[in-house]
């Protein structure tokens, strides 16, 4: 017992090692993914938004530093998002069904799975996951578990919900009839925050007749309805 009051100040001082230690290397990943940070600006900026091509010396550089990041900090989500982010935007600048393309999303697809480890309770990581399972081509019941997952744990936010609602209409013909009654009930909640675009969706996906119900019990909905297809009803 008398061993304890000598040993304390040196369990002190391993302590303090070993806190400053894991933030000096917390430090050092936040300054390696600087050059993916910056290139996540550059590609959001409303300058560059409809440029899909990424510049190969910027890619490779925030690319290198962020894998750098992610072995020193393997526990932080966000390093793994932004690297299955970029990669999935990587992919939108080559042919769809190009082996370029597929490559850049699984690397996405992989990078989100990583993110989900460590969050898994955050929907942003799950739809976004679902948006490149279906890009990939991929199972529809695993692009379909995806974004009801994104909906279940993210259901106010209105990025995950739209989004949500645009892959709904994709994989709509793969639903059995309890995920289409949940998807109709989406509809239902979040369509004033995009009735235009379900519109268009609908029509495109050629569910205008299954559409039209909902807008119908709301005599603002219905003017719009009427408004939009006009002649097409």
């Amino acid at each position: 017992m008398k061993q304890i009051p000598r040993l304390f100040p040196w369990l002190l001082l391993v302590t303090s090692l070993a806190l400053t230690v894991g933030a000096a290397i917390h430090l050092v990943a936040e300054l390696w993914v600087n050059p993916a940070r910056h290139l996540i600006q550059h590609i959001g900026s409303p300058a560059t938004a409809n440029a899909r091509k990424i510049d190969e010396e910027s890619w490779s550089h925030a690319i290198s530093s962020l894998q750098s990041a992610r072995f020193l900090v393997p526990g932080n989500a966000e390093y793994h998002m932004w690297n299955a982010w970029l990669h999935q935007r990587r992919a939108e600048g080559f042919p769809p069904w190009s082996d370029a393309a597929k490559t850049a999303l699984r690397v996405a697809e992989t990078s989100y799975g990583d993110a989900l480890r460590q969050r898994p309770s955050w929907g942003l990581l799950w739809i976004n996951r679902a948006q490149v399972r279906v890009r990939l081509g991929s199972s529809p019941d695993l692009a379909m578990a995806d974004l009801q997952r994104a909906v279940h744990f993210d259901p106010r936010n209105p990025h995950v919900v739209k989004q949500a609602i645009r892959l709904g209409f994709v994989l709509w013909h793969g639903m059995d009839p309890e995920e289409r009654r949940g998807f109709l009930y989406l509809i239902r909640n979040n369509v004033h925050r995009m009735p235009y675009d379900i519109i268009d969706l609908a029509r495109r996906h050629g569910l205008l007749d299954t559409l039209r119900p909902l807008y119908a019990t709301d005599p603002k909905l219905k003017e719009l309805w009427e408004r939009k297809l006009g002649a097409e009803q």
